[in-house]
């Protein structure tokens, strides 16, 4: 796994916390990096290509806990927030 970020202020960045601001209602939080691993790796580095990740859930939705879950309404939410991502690629250029 190869390790990789996206400067703050690449447009992919700005129209992820835009979007997420849309279906929210309320300005996006931007956390630089976090610890983890994911499929990522495996385009972003070698195929050089921008990644971020749009998060899904709530405080209480104890993430890798063996009771994880996410609430209906964070899912569908996120699907909407992640629609909005791809719609937004067109006008990256």
């Amino acid at each position: 796994m190869w390790p990789n970020k996206v400067a703050g202020d690449h447009p992919l960045v700005a129209l992820t916390a835009r979007t997420g601001e849309e279906v929210y209602g309320k300005p996006s939080v931007l956390v630089p990096m976090t610890g983890g691993s994911s499929p990522v790796y495996a385009f972003a580095d070698p195929l050089k290509i921008s990644v971020v990740t749009a998060g899904v859930g709530y405080p209480g939705s104890r993430v890798h806990a063996p009771d994880e879950h996410v609430r209906l309404n964070d899912f569908l939410n996120a699907a909407r927030h992640i629609a909005r991502i791809l719609d937004g690629f067109a006008d990256l250029g």
